[in-house]
């Protein structure tokens, strides 16, 4: 069985590739180089975890599975995006962002 700090961001993880499943449809979102930068973080957490094979067991196995497939299914292109907010496209407050509040909340879950 995992620890309790792999199993947290194991779950975490699993949200954010939940908020990047969900907002990949925002035609603002999907475009956007927070999505990009939030996809790029899930994978480089991913592979981290996925690295040792004692943080994935039984239970998380199934989830592990869904994060690997949504972000298989992301597009790749690092560094690509519209910066959304400085082209006056986003409508979201100052200081809030979709997709990268999810990062945010990785954190604090793993912290």
């Amino acid at each position: 069985m995992p620890d309790g700090k792999d199993v947290n961001a194991l779950r975490a993880l699993n949200l954010v590739c939940g908020v990047l499943e969900s907002q990949r449809s925002d035609p603002l979102c999907a475009v956007c180089a927070g999505f990009f930068k939030t996809a790029s973080f899930a994978r480089e957490k991913f592979s981290s975890i996925s690295k040792r094979p004692e943080a994935i067991s039984g239970e998380m196995k199934t989830m592990t599975g869904r994060i690997e497939s949504i972000l298989s299914s992301l597009s790749a292109d690092e560094g690509q995006g519209i910066k959304q907010k400085k082209a006056g496209a986003c409508r979201m407050p100052e200081g809030v962002c979709l997709t990268k509040s999810a990062i945010a909340l990785f954190e604090k879950a793993t912290s």
